[in-house]
């Protein structure tokens, strides 16, 4: 071990640290915790929890002066001196960093109330708008780290002054990346666009339905985590699939083995949109749309993913809904089998009969505001909606 000069002023400081080790050590060494009842070791328990959060304040003050002294290296310095991964390491220093000037959020991991992710989150996101630091730290009281997670990407995403440029780095700097650890175990991650992700889960979700059905005949109950990583995999192998033509596999013929049948249509993707951003009035700060349960996204955005989903979409003014519209082209089942009970299951085009190939058509449409709903569909065979579609076509103007 190397010991280094302390100042000479540093005694009584270093004499209190000394103090708490030694008395740290001593409870967790005393056989006597095993023994508490179950609500004295809850109440230790809260004091531990309340002294690490106080602890944590502390070190992330001194990881900033430990980042004054070594420069550059600091983060794969402290890496090794914590014994942690320099990605950890680089979080703590540029937490560190950030909180000198904010000393509301240090008040509040001072006094037990945030825990290092927290503290990381709100940190983050208060840099790029402080006005969201009295939100985020009351948001961060009663509400898990997920739901923290996804204020604090919303605040900053109110803040940013370009959005589509960081949509755009945010694209261009998607990855998926994969590898093995000691366990050995595989292990995948993927960063992308919020809309990405969305369009992602949308997708997911059919697989998820059909594994969870699946396991709950059979008596098997999987965790969320557990069934994701199915649904994945089933999905990877039906594509796969579709692709060849085949199944994985054949049978002691060499026939092959039918495919499955599709899984339903993706699931709804909520969009809410800040009225006034809509119609270009949104002031500095204010947020404009974002992808509920994921994240902000730039409004062109929205246009991106409505073929990708059943987008629905809900504009706000302030705290009221003021409009909720399915953006997406595709009719859900239930207005499609309304309407051809409707048609008697044949096309809507007097004097044509067709009951083949009936495609839900936007009387008004949907280019042009067409709404995706009952009142706006109707039933037509595929020769006399590309007709239709045609005709449509004369009547719009390109050029504005």
């Amino acid at each position: 071990m190397v010991f280094m000069a302390v100042g000479v002023g540093d005694t009584e400081v270093l004499e209190l640290g000394k103090a708490l080790r030694a008395g740290a050590a001593e409870l967790a060494g005393n056989r006597q915790v095993a023994s508490l009842s179950a609500q004295g070791a809850e109440r230790l328990f809260d004091l531990v929890l309340a002294t690490e959060r106080s602890m944590t304040a502390l070190k992330l003050q001194l990881a900033a002066r430990f980042a004054e002294n070594h420069g550059a290296k600091a983060a794969d310095d402290l890496a090794r001196k914590t014994g942690t991964s320099k990605a950890k390491a680089k979080r703590t220093v540029d937490t560190a960093k950030k909180l000198k000037d904010q000393p509301e959020i240090e008040d509040a991991l001072r006094n037990g109330e945030l825990s290092q992710d927290q503290a990381e989150l709100i940190a983050d996101a208060a840099d790029v708008n402080p006005s969201a630091t009295g939100s985020l730290l009351h948001k961060a009281k009663d509400h898990p780290i997920d739901d923290l997670r996804h204020e604090c990407s919303r605040a900053k995403a109110a803040a940013d002054g370009d959005e589509e440029a960081t949509h755009a780095r945010v694209h261009r700097n998607r990855r998926f990346t994969a590898g093995s650890n000691t366990d050995p175990a595989f292990w995948g991650s993927l960063y992308g666009t919020t809309a990405d992700g969305a369009d992602l889960m949308a997708h997911l979700q059919p697989f998820r339905e059909r594994i969870f059905n699946q396991n709950r005949k059979a008596g098997i109950h999987l965790t969320s985590e557990q069934l994701d990583f199915d649904a994945l995999m089933e999905m990877a192998r039906v594509a796969y699939q579709n692709l060849t033509g085949t199944r994985a596999g054949d049978d002691e013929d060499g026939d092959a083995i039918p495919m499955p049948p599709p899984p339903k249509a993706p699931k709804n993707v909520y969009v809410v949109v800040n009225f006034d951003a809509m119609v270009d009035r949104a002031q500095p700060g204010e947020e404009t749309a974002y992808i509920a349960g994921f994240g902000p996204v730039p409004i062109s955005v929205v246009r991106e993913v409505m073929d990708n989903a059943f987008l629905v979409g809900v504009v706000m003014q302030g705290t009221e809904v003021a409009k909720i519209k399915r953006f997406g082209r595709r009719f859900g089942p239930e207005i499609r089998d309304a309407l051809m009970v409707k048609q008697r299951f044949r096309c809507s085009t007097p004097g044509c009969t067709n009951w083949l190939r009936i495609e839900i058509d936007h009387k008004q449409p949907y280019r042009r505001d067409g709404p995706t709903s009952y009142t706006n569909g109707d039933g037509k065979c595929d020769t006399c909606h590309d007709e239709k579609t045609a005709r449509d076509r004369l009547f719009w103007d390109d050029t504005g």
